[in-house]
């Protein structure tokens, strides 16, 4: 069952780091992964951007399956230029986003 919990969180991080198709809110390089559902952008300012990843909730680090979640995300996003529409502020004042990386639509 933990099996298939996980890989329906890695489903929905496919289906949202797709292809860049709206206007969006800001670009910027992701420098950081915290886990597998939260990474960290530099805008074009070079202000960091704690950006958690809208309607995605994958296992925290401690968490069976975490690792691999950050793992997973890290593989797909890290270093990469991304485009960030904003759903507003969780209760951690992290950003609410979709994330779309340039060039690339994923489809597992």
């Amino acid at each position: 069952m933990k099996k298939l919990g996980f890989l329906v969180c890695f489903g929905f991080v496919l289906f949202w780091l797709s292809n860049l198709a709206n206007a969006a809110d800001f670009q910027g390089k992701v420098i950081h992964i915290a886990d597998g559902d939260t990474i960290t952008v530099l805008n074009d300012s070079k202000r960091q951007i704690k950006i958690r990843l809208n309607g995605i909730d994958c296992p925290e680090k401690a968490q069976a399956y975490g690792n691999k979640a950050k793992e997973f995300t890290k593989d797909l996003v890290a270093l990469q230029m991304v485009t960030i529409q904003s759903h507003g502020q969780d209760k951690y004042s992290r950003t609410i986003g979709d994330v779309f990386v340039f060039g690339v639509r994923h489809e597992y």
